[in-house]
């Protein structure tokens, strides 16, 4: 963000009695909250956000301990590019260090603890998983390019699970696409393409 945008808007005549009602408590949901809160100076309390599942986050939640594993309904690369996000970020105080941002803590442990992933799937024990074919079978092969050569027209009110057999399921190629962005059989087929 530029520092000519970085500026405190006036406060809206009647801001306080005004109500606001934000579907989905994912990542945009949340963000227009605090949006709301920073430049409208909308008290929190007049702010309800709704969601369909009993925890906020969309797919940038994740939950468990080491002992049961963790699960994480998608994953999202935070990239040094994406002003707006880190602009919130560094508005949103540490819930752990006084005269810290979330900004700060998010840079801090990018820093000291960088991504080094060369597998995506383990075994029991953490064994890599032979990902050298990814289960990608001829059949798989077919469906895939079928999908890529059809008309999206063609396509419209089609699941992945209604286009693809169930070897597809079973293959690391669905694991890896499903554990990265939060694909579920039941998603649209155009969305996947």
């Amino acid at each position: 963000m530029r520092n000519y945008d970085r500026v405190h808007p006036r406060k809206p005549e009647g801001i306080e009695e005004r109500k606001a009602h934000i579907v989905g408590g994912g990542i945009a949901g949340l963000s227009a909250a605090a949006f709301l809160v920073r430049d409208a100076q909308m008290p929190g309390e007049n702010i309800t956000v709704y969601d369909q599942l009993p925890v906020f986050g969309g797919s940038m939640d994740a939950a468990g301990t080491h002992e049961t594993g963790y699960v994480s309904r998608g994953e999202r690369e935070l990239e040094p590019y994406m002003e707006c996000l880190w602009d919130l970020f560094g508005s949103i105080p540490s819930l752990y260090e006084e005269g810290r941002t979330v900004l700060d803590e998010t840079r801090e442990c990018n820093k000291n603890w960088e991504i080094n992933s060369k597998h995506r799937l383990w075994e029991q024990g953490f064994k890599a998983h032979d990902e050298s074919t990814m289960g990608v079978t001829p059949e798989i092969q077919e469906q895939m390019i079928k999908m890529m050569l059809t008309p999206e027209d063609q396509l419209e009110d089609v699941t992945i699970e209604q286009w693809f057999s169930p070897a597809f399921f079973q293959s690391q190629l669905w694991y890896y696409w499903s554990s990265m962005l939060a694909f579920q059989p039941y998603h649209s087929l155009i969305e996947m393409r």
